[in-house]
C-alpha cells in the first residue's frame, strides 16, 4: 500500500492519498502569540529556536502499517538539548549525519493521547533526508503503534483525523 483509499468515517466521502502528514512548526511555537513570534524565535523548514533556549529539528516518525510496504509517516518536530541541536546543525551543514540524539516529541498527533514526556532518539540521515525518530518503548499508544505497527483500518482512522482536523493542542 503506497496510496490509501477509503470511505471516510468523518464525512462519508471517498479519500485517496499517501498515509502521511506533517507539521510546519513545533507546537510550542504556536503557543506564542503571533505578534511576538518573530521577536522570540527563528525558524526554517528544518530548524527552530525559541527564546534562545528551546531547540527543535524537523524529523520523520514512521508507523508501520501491518501488511503494507509503506508506513504511516508523520512529519514532526523534536526538541533537542542546545548541545545536540548545535551538533546536529553543524553536521547538517557539513553533510555528516552524526547522532543519534536524545529528543522529545514537539507536536501533538491527532488520534493519540498527549505526547508530552514521550522520549525518543532522533537519527539523522545521510544527504538531505530528514532524521528518523525512534520512540522509547512504553505503554503510550503512539509507542505501541510505533513498535507493533497499526492495521490498515487504524491508518484510515488517523488519515481521516488528519483530513478533518478537530481543535487539538499542538
Amino acid at each position: 500500500m503506497g496510496v490509501l483509499r477509503f470511505k471516510c468515517s468523518q464525512c462519508s466521502e471517498w479519500h485517496e492519498g499517501e498515509p502521511s502528514t506533517g507539521f510546519k512548526v513545533p507546537g510550542y511555537l504556536l503557543d506564542i502569540a503571533e505578534a511576538d513570534r518573530e521577536a522570540r524565535a527563528w525558524w526554517s523548514e528544518d530548524l527552530c529556536v525559541i527564546d534562545s533556549r528551546y531547540f527543535f529539528a524537523r524529523a520523520c516518525l514512521e508507523i508501520p502499517i501491518i501488511g503494507a510496504t509503506e508506513p504511516f509517516l508523520w512529519g514532526i518536530w523534536v526538541s533537542l538539548s542546545e548541545h545536540n541541536f548545535k551538533d546536529y546543525e553543524t553536521r547538517l551543514a557539513s553533510g555528516d549525519p552524526g547522532g543519534p540524539y536524545f529528543s522529545w516529541l514537539a507536536n501533538q498527533l491527532p488520534g493519540y493521547p498527549s505526547v508530552e514526556g514521550l522520549k525518543a532518539r532522533t537519527f539523522p540521515q545521510a544527504g538531505t533526508d530528514r532524521p528518523l525518530v525512534q520512540l522509547e518503548q512504553t505503554n503510550h499508544l503512539l509507542s505501541i503503534d510505533f513498535h507493533s505497527g497499526i492495521s490498515e483500518a487504524r491508518a484510515q482512522e488517523l488519515f481521516a483525523l488528519v483530513l478533518h482536523p478537530r481543535s487539538i493542542p499542538h
